[in-house]
């Protein structure tokens, strides 16, 4: 089992490098649902056995693959396809960095460091769920000041709330259903707007580099 819970949170951190450095946006997808499915798997490693006795948890497990899964991921890639694509004639290979690749990939091996030894310092040994929470969070810092497109801010949200759903799993047994719930909620909310606020950008100032929002006067 420790074999493939290791196996199942580097995972999750390589998913995160991928997350950070590639500039497709159906990629990144792929790349999200990755991680999601993977912190699934460890959410089942650390609770299955709890679920004969826990309905509700079992209810939470069945809704986390229903909702971040599969809902989510098909809404965006509907949206990026249909919207960005087909009716703004933005490409999908479209993301544009301000750091270089090479220099995004050392600062997360720095992030790493410090989310692994962080979480020596605070549980006295090395804590690989909080190690992978701390590193997804970080990581999305840095996805969130290192692009030009408002796309982004909105892929950038899906990543933080996989980082507050490892966190979770780590007090799981400790928080109410309705909490984690109620976090689905605001994001898909703040994804649906930002969505639309994006794609009404587009059509009425023709790009959605933030570069250029500095061009906007009262």
């Amino acid at each position: 089992m420790n074999e493939y819970f290791n196996i199942a949170v580097f995972g999750i951190i390589f998913a995160t490098l991928l997350i950070s450095t590639t500039n497709n946006y159906i990629s990144l997808l792929r790349y999200y649902v990755l991680q999601v499915a993977l912190i699934l798997v460890l959410f089942f490693m650390l609770y299955s056995g709890a679920f004969a006795h826990d309905k509700l948890l079992l209810v939470s497990f069945i809704f986390a693959i229903a909702i971040r899964l599969i809902v989510v991921p098909t809404y965006i890639n509907y949206f990026i396809k249909e919207f960005y694509v087909k009716k703004l004639q933005m490409r999908i290979t479209d993301r544009v960095f301000r750091i270089p690749q090479t220099l995004i990939f050392l600062i997360l091996i720095g992030f790493f460091s410090l989310s692994y030894y962080l979480a020596i310092f605070i549980f006295g040994e090395a804590n690989l769920i909080f190690t992978a929470s701390f590193f997804v969070f970080l990581a999305w810092m840095l996805n969130f000041v290192n692009h030009r497109k408002l796309v982004w801010d909105i892929l950038s949200f899906l990543e933080v709330e996989n980082a507050v759903f490892l966190a979770w799993l780590l007090i799981l047994e400790k928080v109410p259903f309705y909490i984690e719930f109620g976090i689905i909620v605001d994001i898909l909310l703040i994804l649906l707007i930002l969505l639309i606020l994006v794609y009404n950008i587009k059509q009425v100032a023709g790009d959605t580099q933030i570069s250029h929002m500095n061009e906007l006067k009262d």
